[in-house]
């Protein structure tokens, strides 16, 4: 804000009364006021428009005339009028404060103006108010552009089957409802514990050394497992991969986890299908072997290779059309269809 409001606009009054125009040479204080950014302004006791510079013509398209001797509260439109009453009623007892409010400009179109205003004291007392303010109708309609992509990303982070953890240091400081609903913790659980507490003993290491290799490199990693304790007490496996970010102004790592403590018990059953299996084929003399819909041979068992004097490998490139007979071949065909 302008230390000078009084000043300009006790000059500005003299020169009108004058007759002397505001660009005049002999004024070049007054002429300078057209080409600030901010517009100065005073008030009265009551709240009415002593002084505008009259730059106020770039960001509403008034003129200063039209706007002295008008009450501010006309200035802003009604659901903001409580607000511009409680700016005045504390300057009026002698605070200076910051505001941002909506107005309206001559042609109708809605404006953003903000600044700060301070009592205008004559002879020690309060007289009314004198202040400054800039158009800042561009930044707040980029902050409401800001503020409608975070909740869409909320709404989506929130919705979202994978789970989200944003980590200050070692502290939680926001999981999202997939992580609940896969461990059973809710954020006040977390609160204050050390979140590689959770790691069960097996893994705690590796994760450790990969966060540390991630917070030395600083970009983001490629995915890695981890089994944590669940609220329950149970185990189970997580998929993670780690990105940097910041949370209230701080550096942090969001986590992004996906269930796979399922899939992992599926994939280690299988494994040990395959090798008993595999024990099982070893003490039989016939030739095992498995193929696709195509009739393309996916497994050849090593008790077969004596038969047929190839090799397992040498079988598994050989094409199942070339070792059976056409009336063999059709039949098997009739089987997979």
């Amino acid at each position: 804000m302008s230390e000078f409001v009084r000043d300009r606009y006790e000059l500005y009054k003299a020169v009108q009364e004058a007759g002397i125009p505001v660009a005049h040479p002999e004024t070049p204080l007054l002429s300078s006021i057209e080409e600030l950014e901010e517009v100065d302004f005073a008030l009265d006791r009551n709240g009415f428009l002593k002084f505008i510079t009259p730059n106020i013509e770039q960001i509403l398209e008034y003129r200063p005339s039209e706007l002295t001797g008008r009450h501010f509260v006309e200035l802003v439109p009604p659901h903001f009028q409580d607000q511009a009453r409680t700016v005045f009623k504390e300057v009026s007892s002698g605070k200076s404060l910051r505001f941002e409010i909506g107005t309206t400009s001559a042609n109708g179109s809605k404006h953003w103006i903000g600044g700060c205003i301070r009592p205008l004291y004559r002879r020690s007392r309060i007289q009314g108010g004198q202040g400054s303010f800039a158009d800042i109708t561009a930044r707040k309609q980029e902050e409401q552009t800001l503020r409608e992509s975070a909740q869409r990303h909320s709404s989506m982070i929130e919705q979202s089957r994978d789970g989200f953890v944003v980590v200050c240091g070692a502290s939680c400081v926001y999981i999202n409802k997939a992580v609940t609903d896969m461990t059973g913790y809710t954020l006040g659980d977390l609160a204050g514990l050390d979140v590689f507490d959770l790691l069960a003993l097996d893994t705690q290491k590796q994760v450790l050394n990969r966060y540390n290799q991630y917070l030395a490199r600083q970009h983001v990693d490629r995915p890695f497992e981890a089994k944590i304790f669940c609220k329950d007490g149970s185990v189970k496996v997580l998929e993670a991969a780690l990105a940097p970010s910041f949370f209230a102004g701080h550096a942090a790592t969001v986590v992004t986890v996906r269930d796979i403590t399922e899939r992992r018990k599926q994939e280690e059953a299988q494994q040990e299908s395959d090798a008993l299996l595999r024990l099982l084929l070893k003490n039989v003399e016939d030739a095992v072997w498995t193929t696709d819909l195509d009739l393309n041979l996916t497994y050849y068992g090593p008790p077969g290779a004596h038969l047929v004097r190839y090799t397992t490998e040498e079988e598994l490139s050989r094409k199942l059309a070339d070792r059976l007979s056409p009336e063999t071949l059709e039949q098997a065909r009739d089987l997979v269809s």
